[in-house]
């Protein structure tokens, strides 16, 4: 049951988050949103079952945000995923408790498993469509009319969306109006909440972090006021309680009027590096000479797809193309930038990042630096990526990944002998571990191919160490250089009557041949000579029919030369009865004999055959 907010004293009124998984990165990964829960009440972080077990039995327990997939794994298995720690959140939820799934929970957990977890609550939830999309606020659910402040109306989120579920249970759906390509299906939602008993369950599938989704939770677990936070009244906890390192849940001070900084340029309106700059491949720790033995068909592709290369070789350089923004991408093809001494530089990479460039490292860069030095480098840019396990195995595509979408060119699977990177997200994953080579041990994701967005530019690596060719084309992919590929247009065949008449005179002459015709293919005609001479190079282009005898004239040479061209290539070309009428010509021998060599003449009219 749910007890009043007197029976305990508001300051001892905690959020539980449980991240039995990922404790050591979940603070990094969800900063924004641990301070903010911070600044309404007390927020302590399970990383154990019995630690769990402990603080879901407090009486001053507000709420619990499930912040990892740990609770959902192997469940159709019968082990793993602390079937205890969840019996007692279901239990906590029927009697009137809140809970709130999301944060490393999306990620991390597979279709079946994600099924079975909200099975547990009664729920027929499941994984529904994967992608960005503007979601619209449901006015009509309850959170949306109580949270104070209110939620945002609408807003752009890339989400694992929950389906299965009904309208009343959305708290936010697909925009009619999203700029997107992608749309919702009706009966799935990025965010719902729905009551199960006397509490209530929620959902938020927001895979990015983005900056309106911390409203979201807030809203989510009644922290959007303080008086609203629930309390579910249990057994007294025994032994103490141990929260987030106070780093991450101090309220930030405020600073008086007269030291607020002035305003600075925001970044978000600093236009990114121009399309027709160089791709500068840059080395900082000296290893040019050893990347071209190794490379240098990276190199050569580059060169073939970029406006131009600059090999950068110092810091000033780079200081320079990053202040300057005179490169429209960078390959960190060495591991110079993760040197202690090269520190500086990394605020100014995240910056020029976040302003539209695109960065990716690779080559040299994935052999020659170390764990420690890695994780420093990528945590710049608030990833958790971490040095996994290096060897030779094949890797496939992630469909999915935006990177594949934008380039279908992009090889589906290939070899090669890669460092690769774990703690990542799904949506980071480009290529990944071909499914025959995964061992029953694994537990965690790896990948040694990943790109993420980072503010308005990409952040990405390329974890190949000896430059199979197929990177090459990953590469190129990565630094936005290879063209997109026309769209698959339907074929459609056609025949083109050439004539010069108007449109009554041609439908009138040749109304039964047209009918005919029109029943097997279409007949394009009433067209000027230069419209009529680019479709003669269409691939649809099946024959032409000449009506007009005035092809023969000076001005229509290019044409005639175009149909004759057309006869080579092996189309067919049918002269009607109206060519040879007329005062143009006396004979039409000359003409054949010129274009085709052929000795053609006008005969006599052939006379109707009698019936014997």
């Amino acid at each position: 049951m749910k007890g009043s907010l007197s029976a305990v004293n508001n300051a001892d009124l905690f959020v539980l988050v449980l991240v039995l998984d990922n404790e050591s990165w979940f603070p990094k990964a969800h900063a924004s949103l641990i301070q903010a829960m911070a600044e309404k009440c007390k927020v302590v972080q399970a990383t154990t079952a019995s630690d769990a077990l402990r603080h879901l039995a407090s009486p001053n327990l507000g709420a619990v945000l499930v912040g990892d997939a740990h609770l959902a794994k192997r469940m159709t298995m019968g082990k793993g995923g602390s079937p205890e720690v969840l019996k007692k959140i279901v239990t906590y939820v029927k009697s009137g408790g809140t809970v709130v799934v999301g944060c490393l929970f999306i990620s991390f957990t597979n279709e079946t498993d994600f099924e079975a977890f909200f099975k547990a609550f009664g729920l027929s939830w499941s994984r529904g469509s994967y992608h960005r999309e503007d979601f619209d606020l449901n006015m009509s659910h309850p959170v949306a009319t109580s949270a104070a402040p209110p939620l945002v109306g609408s807003y752009s989120m890339k989400a694992l969306q929950v389906s299965g579920i009904s309208s009343a249970m959305m708290v936010y759906t697909g925009s009619p109006q999203s700029a997107w390509p992608y749309r919702s299906e009706p009966e799935e939602a990025p965010v719902a909440q729905v009551k199960v008993g006397e509490g209530y369950l929620g959902y938020i599938g927001d895979v990015n972090q983005e900056e309106e989704s911390v409203g979201v939770y807030l809203a989510l677990l009644n922290l959007s006021s303080p008086s609203s936070l629930p309390q579910h009244l249990s057994v007294p906890a025994t032994g103490p309680i141990t929260s987030f390192p106070t780093s991450t849940v101090t309220a930030p001070a405020v600073e008086p009027a007269s030291s607020i900084p002035r305003p600075r340029v925001s970044e978000s309106t600093t236009p990114p590096p121009s399309k027709t700059s160089p791709i500068a491949i840059v080395f900082l720790d000296n290893q040019k000479d050893k990347f071209m033995r190794r490379f240098s068909g990276q190199v050569d592709f580059l060169r073939w797809n970029a406006p131009s290369i600059d090999f950068i070789l110092t810091v000033s350089a780079f200081e320079q193309a990053l202040t300057t923004r005179s490169v429209r991408g960078i390959y960190l093809a060495d591991a110079g930038i993760t040197k202690a001494n090269k520190a500086a530089l990394l605020p100014k990479l995240l910056s020029y990042v976040k302003c539209g460039g695109i960065v990716v490292a690779g080559g040299l860069f994935p052999s020659m630096t170390d764990g420690p030095s890695l994780e420093r480098f990528f945590s710049a840019f608030k990833l958790n990526w971490s040095k996994a396990a290096s060897g030779t195995a094949v890797y496939e595509a992630a469909r999915t990944h935006e990177l594949k979408e934008k380039n279908p060119t992009l090889p589906p699977s290939y070899r090669m002998e890669a460092v690769c990177l774990k703690r990542i997200a799904m949506e980071e994953l480009v290529y990944m571990k071909a499914e025959d080579e995964v061992s029953d041990e694994e537990e965690e994701v790896d990948s040694p191919v990943l790109r993420a967005r980072i503010g308005r530019g990409i952040l990405g690596y390329i974890g190949d160490v000896n430059g199979a060719k197929e990177s090459n084309l990953v590469l190129s992919a990565m630094l936005d250089l290879l063209q997109t590929p026309p769209p698959l247009r339907e074929s459609k065949k056609f025949v083109l009557l050439l004539s010069f008449s108007t449109g009554q005179q041609v439908e009138k002459e040749y109304q039964t041949l047209l009918k005919n015709l029109e029943q097997k293919v279409e007949v394009i005609r009433g067209l000027s000579a230069p419209r009529m001479t680019d479709l003669i190079s269409s691939p649809d282009l099946t024959a032409i029919l000449v009506s007009a005898g005035s092809i023969i004239r000076p001005e229509h040479a290019y044409l005639a030369s175009k149909i004759v061209d057309f006869t080579k290539s092996g189309g067919t070309v049918v002269f009607l009865e109206d060519f040879t009428r007329g005062s143009i010509f006396k004979s039409p021998r000359p003409f054949f004999l010129d274009k085709w060599g052929l000795d053609w003449s006008i005969g006599p009219p052939i006379p109707p055959a009698k019936c014997s």
